[in-house]
């Protein structure tokens, strides 16, 4: 018996230890000569935290888990989250902390006053107390935990103290109800998703104090329409402002240096901003989908211009690019569809893909020396871009750069650039010449495909390939003059061309051309082929390729001369019949210009340079035309 009731004592005493004491509606643990409220069992209504317990003073509520469970559960489990009988709370002056959880998933809790002696309110305290409307902070709270009223969704408004110096994390988010908060100048920092998904905030005042807006502070607060920033503030952080709908305006004061990726991604109702010189910094897709975006000033700090930043802003009509800048990043202005005019300055040398990819309503760019690079798609889709220079600094035109230009009528590829990468001038269908400059050594598959009126194509010495499809589908096309340095055609590199009927070799015959049941020039509607060679070519015979091959006579210049009045007299040798052009260039970067096209009577053919004004630095060559 005494081993039984022995026993039995012990188990008491053990449980007491994992349970704690119990005073009335109260679990509680002594330490420390103080009390720490574990538990709270009694039916619910309006409860009143003793400030004592069996003379014990009450000095902390919650251990880390919530305080609050449903009355039928007298031994609660220990990670209950539920309470739906607690309608109002009242923490007396003697307490000091709120344990974190401590009044989670309170759902029938209307109203909170929280004593004078609380220092801090733990993290997800209030978490999920979905009915909660009134709260009351004492005015010695220094610090709002993570997450601390998380989810209180009918919570309309509340004061913070000015003891407060630190708001956590996620610490009012989702309060759908939430339409104002004032933050004294005590509070030195707001934590990142502070008030993410408040969508009945409708204005924000940050108070001198804060220096830096935190990460995604008010993502999805649909409803605010004004903020005011201090000149305290030094960073936008990245998500700052994401999905702020009604967001028509914000100064942005010249104490910000940088501004975060996403910062106002979707604010589309915002119709202006001004961004200071002091901003060195914008972040990627700051600006993306800011729909009613119509006028942006960039400041001359900016040193690039991220991914994105300014993508599918489509009330977008003019954009300046100081002349800080040095990079223009991937998709930068996409789908600015009423983009109508661009310049870019001579600072940059970057520009990344699909750039100005989709902006429709874009008619001309001017691209200043500087560049060595245009990526992929930059211009792609720009249906109404007639007008582009590409500077002399490029040296590579990359893959799909003007796709889908359908306006683009002419373009000069100045010498220096050294491949044309795939579908470059993809279905540019005005595209009704092109002459490639002895500096290119590739021309990549599909580069001129579909560009239906395309008639003529002089193509360098330097290219020695032609790749697949390169001009497949060139409709219109009825000539190619091709380099001495090609030695490959690629598979039905002009497939379809059904109006070619002549290409001019002026080298040898390349030594690798397709011939996978798809040779580069057959088609089922194709008018008959020649190719013509000049005499001291190798490797051409009767037929190439299954296509009549043709000799001719390369004009030889005999003298160039000066008359009387100073003017250029050039002389070559020629075949009686036969159509020859005279073209001149002050300068071999830039393209020759016809200046007169002649039959010959002679053997030896002579023009006198009319223009007594021509430079007295001019390149001159003769080439003969097709019979």
């Amino acid at each position: 018996m005494r081993f039984v009731l022995l026993l039995s004592l012990l188990f008491v005493s053990a449980f007491q230890a994992v349970m704690g004491e119990q005073s009335g509606d109260w679990i509680y643990y002594e330490s420390n000569g103080s009390a720490l409220i574990t538990k709270y069992v009694g039916m619910g209504g309006a409860v009143v935290v003793p400030s004592q317990l069996n003379g014990i003073p009450v000095k902390e509520v919650g251990d880390g888990t919530p305080v609050f469970i449903n009355s039928y559960d007298r031994y609660p489990n220990p990670i209950s989250t539920s309470n739906t009988t607690v309608t109002s709370l009242t923490i007396p002056n003697s307490v000091t902390s709120v344990g974190n959880y401590a009044f989670q998933g309170c759902t029938g809790l209307t109203s909170a006053n929280i004593g004078n002696g609380v220092l801090i309110i733990g993290e997800w305290v209030f978490r999920g107390c979905t009915a909660l409307t009134n709260v009351t902070l004492g005015n010695s709270v220094t610090n709002i935990k993570y997450g601390a009223f998380y989810g209180c969704s009918a919570l309309p408004s509340i004061v913070i103290p000015s003891s407060v110096t630190v708001i956590g994390v996620m610490a009012f988010s989702s309060c759908g109800s939430l339409t104002s908060i004032s933050i004294p100048n005590s509070v030195t920092s707001i934590g990142k998703y502070s008030f993410w998904g408040c969508s009945s905030l409708n204005t924000f005042s940050f108070p001198n104090s804060v220096t830096s807006i935190e990460e995604a502070i008010f993502y999805n607060c649909t409803k605010l329409a004004s903020v005011f920033i201090p000149s305290s503030v030094t960073n936008i952080g990245d998500l700052a402002f994401r999905n702020c709908s009604n967001l028509a305006g914000i100064i942005i004061p010249t104490s910000v240096s940088s501004i975060g990726a996403l910062a106002f991604y979707e604010c589309t109702n915002l119709t202006s901003i001004t961004i200071p010189n002091s901003v060195t910094s914008i972040g990627a897709s700051a600006f993306w989908r800011c729909t009613n975006l119509t006028s942006v000033s960039i400041p001359n700090s900016v040193i690039s211009i991220q991914r994105s930043t300014f993508e599918s802003c489509a009330s977008i009509t003019s954009i300046i690019i100081p002349n800080s800048v040095t990079s223009i990043m991937d998709n930068a202005f996409s789908d600015c569809v009423n983009l109508t005019s661009v310049t870019i300055p001579s600072s940059v040398t970057i520009i990344g893909s699909g750039v100005f990819s989709r902006c429709t309503a874009l008619t001309s760019v001017n691209i200043a020396d500087g560049v060595t690079d245009i990526g992929q798609y930059t211009f792609s889709g720009c249906a109404k871009l007639n007008t582009v220079s590409i500077p002399k600094s490029v040296i590579s035109i990359g893959t799909g750069v003007f796709a889908s230009c359908t306006s683009l009528s002419s373009i000069i590829i100045p010498f220096g650039v050294t491949s044309i990468g795939s579908g470059a001038f993809n279905y540019c269908t005005n595209l009704i010449g092109i002459n490639i400059p002895d500096s290119v050594t590739s021309i990549g598959s599909g580069a001129f495909s579909t560009c239906t009126s395309l008639s003529n194509v002089t193509i360098g010495n330097s290219v020695t390939s032609i790749g697949y499809e390169a001009f497949f589908a060139c409709l219109g096309l009825s000539s190619v003059t091709i380099g001495k340095g090609l030695t490959t055609i690629g598979e039905r590199a002009f497939w379809m061309c059904d109006n070619l009927t002549s290409m001019v070799f002026l080298g040898n015959a390349p030594n690798s051309v397709s011939t996978l049941g798809m040779p580069p020039w057959r088609a089922p509607n194709h008018k008959p082929i020649i190719v013509y060679y000049f005499s001291g070519a190798t490797g051409w015979g009767p037929t190439y390729a299954d296509l009549t091959t043709v000799q001719l006579s390369k004009p030889s210049i005999q003298s160039l001369v000066f008359n009387v009045n100073g003017n250029a007299q050039l002389s070559w040798s020629a075949m009686q019949g036969a159509v020859y052009e005279i073209q001149s260039t002050d300068s071999l970067e830039n393209p020759f210009v016809t200046r007169s096209i002649r039959t010959a009577t002679n053997t030896v053919e002579m023009w006198n340079e009319p223009d007594s004004r021509i430079p007295s630095k001019q390149f001159y060559r003769v080439s003969m035309r097709l019979p």
